[in-house]
């Protein structure tokens, strides 16, 4: 089972090619046998399985079948075409195995070696088959049909190029992956056609409430005369009740009639009631909803607008981190606190330092302005979480007293 599928994904390259022959042939018919035009799908249609069965065999006996195969189509031809009466239309089924022959080296490809001089050609065909045969409405269902056939597989070999393109053909995709992409294809298909048919389903939805409505005025009819007196039944001519008479009296309805406009009534004035609250339920349900979603974006608004900014610079670099950091506080404020901590005091001698000395770049680092024994002590206050002692920041202060 798993191999006949996998037999049928292959074969949409040779069913598509097989698709292109349905205009042309349909084309041929038109101008040589018009009475035959049916054969230019019917033919295409006959040799679908008989390549596929073409398809299934070793490649070494694909072409001998194939011309037992073209046999075939000549054979059917006889009883299907006025072959003894023209024998033109041999050309059908010949021209069907040209195209049979043509679509088998397509077999051992895949849906990924898609070429396309084959996309062009198949478009090409269906476009100039719908100009030439524009004036033929009795062509254009088949000529519908081969399209169809022909778009639907081109939208499944575009979809499994971008799943291989998605891996970069290095991994396969889940079974369920490509089964959801096949029936996303599918429905994009549907959806495609119905939009095409919107014309024709709306004569067929107005026809269709037409002879509804029609239906129902029978049903009245009918229980009218059923159930109308005898003087409504007495005045009608033929078989139903006569509600105008010539004469110019007033016949009053049946019982049955006012008791049903009566339920009619109520039933309405009860639907309209219901859908009225109903749709206010829903008309408040949003409302709610909103006003919530709007109270919540107030809220977020108010706290960023009312919050207040600090100027908090972190940078990995040294002599950034502390002279920008420092440079803001001191704008900020004129007096700082002095360092409570060792670490603080070699970071703040440091800031003041970078302070001192603008003609160090900003680029450099406290490895390339320090000596060797004052750059590790600062890089170990600055980055390390080992802690510092007095003595280590006694030592950073004079071993830079000298810059």
């Amino acid at each position: 089972m798993r191999r006949m599928v996998s037999a049928l994904r292959c074969f949409r390259l040779p069913l598509m090619l097989l698709s292109c022959a349905v205009p042309l042939m349909t084309l041929m018919l038109v101008r040589l046998a018009p009475a035959q035009t049916y054969a230019g799908w019917l033919f295409p249609v006959l040799t679908a399985p008989l390549l596929f069965v073409c398809f299934l065999l070793p490649g070494r006996f694909r072409v001998p079948a194939a011309i037992a195969a073209l046999g075939a189509l000549v054979a059917l031809s006889l009883p299907l075409l006025p072959v003894a009466e023209r024998p033109i239309l041999l050309a059908v089924p010949l021209f069907a195995g040209a195209f049979m022959f043509a679509a088998l080296p397509l077999a051992a490809r895949g849906e990924q070696d898609l070429s396309p001089t084959l996309c062009l050609f198949g478009l090409v065909c269906h476009l100039f088959a719908q100009f030439a045969l524009r004036s033929e409405p009795a062509v254009q269902p088949q000529l519908l049909f081969g399209f169809a056939v022909y778009a639907l597989l081109l939208l499944f070999a575009c979809n499994s190029i971008t799943l291989e393109n998605a891996t970069m053909a290095r991994h396969r995709l889940p079974a369920s992956m490509r089964r959801f992409n096949t029936l996303l294809t599918l429905a994009f298909t549907a959806l495609c056609t119905l939009i095409t048919l919107l014309p024709a389903v709306g004569r067929a939805l107005a026809r269709c409430w037409q002879t509804t409505v029609s239906a129902i005025a029978f049903v009245f009819r009918l229980l009218d005369s059923l159930f109308a007196d005898e003087a409504a039944v007495g005045g009608a001519s033929g078989g139903m009740p006569d509600f105008f008479p010539a004469s110019g009296a007033i016949e009053y309805p049946s019982p049955l009639a006012v008791l049903l406009e009566k339920i009619l009534t109520a039933f309405t004035i009860v639907f309209i009631i219901l859908g009225t609250l109903y749709l206010l339920h829903l008309a408040l349900r949003q409302a709610v909803r909103l006003s919530r979603r709007l109270y919540a974006a107030l809220q977020r608004y108010v706290s960023i607008a009312s919050e207040d900014y600090e100027d908090e610079i972190t940078d990995t670099r040294e002599e950034d981190g502390e002279r920008t950091g420092l440079l803001a506080r001191r704008r900020r404020k004129r007096s700082m606190p002095p360092p409570s901590t060792p670490g603080e005091e070699i970071r703040f001698r440091y800031a003041r330092l970078l302070r001192r000395h603008p003609e160090w770049s900003d680029a450099s680092t406290a490895r390339d302005n320090l000596p060797g024994a004052a750059a590790s002590l600062y890089e170990q206050a600055r980055y390390s979480g080992r802690p510092v002692s007095k003595e280590d920041a006694d030592a950073f202060s004079a071993g830079t007293r000298s810059l």
